[in-house]
């Protein structure tokens, strides 16, 4: 699975078989999902975000295009909505720590 791109709404899935394209809302710290639609693979042409500021263009990404998230973490709340967090302050903790650490 790759994430292809990212956007304030949305952001781009590439599997094997299908694109994902999820779109979803910031809570606090949280992105909850509010939809997923899935693309067969081959895809021709473009995605049109949900929020009508951007084009995600599919095919033919440069390689510096393609876009990893290692920070998200999909889980499931209570209420079998799919959230992913985004650690944002803990990231900059750690970062924080490994550099008194090598001090």
């Amino acid at each position: 699975m790759k994430v292809l791109r990212q956007t304030s709404h949305s952001y781009v899935e590439r599997h094997s078989q299908q694109l994902h394209l999820y779109h979803f809302k910031l809570h606090f710290k949280t992105l909850r999902v509010e939809y997923k639609t899935c693309f067969p693979l081959p895809f021709h042409g473009s995605i049109l975000d949900h929020s009508l500021a951007c084009v995600h263009p599919i095919l033919g990404l440069p390689e510096e295009d393609i876009l990893h998230f290692p920070s998200f973490h999909p889980r499931l709340n209570s209420n079998h909505c799919l959230d992913l967090d985004l650690d944002l302050d803990q990231d900059q903790d750690r970062d924080q720590d490994q550099d008194q650490n090598s001090s």
